[in-house]
């Protein structure tokens, strides 16, 4: 699975950089960055909680091409 941040609709709440740091962070402009898809099943939790708790859904979640 591979992350994907819809730069126009991240506000920079930055919730999905609090519940997994190894795999978001915030740019200069405050947008979500991805940092590395999830690898392990606990990073893949991590993930999804991330999704859930974007305010302005943002996050998603897609199949590796």
């Amino acid at each position: 699975m591979k992350l994907v941040v819809d730069g126009l609709l991240c506000q920079g709440y930055a919730a999905c950089e609090a519940i997994a740091p190894a795999l978001f962070q915030l740019d200069a402009e405050n947008v979500a960055v991805v940092l590395k898809a999830p690898q392990t099943p606990e990073e893949m939790d991590l993930a999804e909680g991330a999704v859930r708790a974007c305010p302005r859904q943002a996050i998603r979640l897609e199949a590796a091409a």
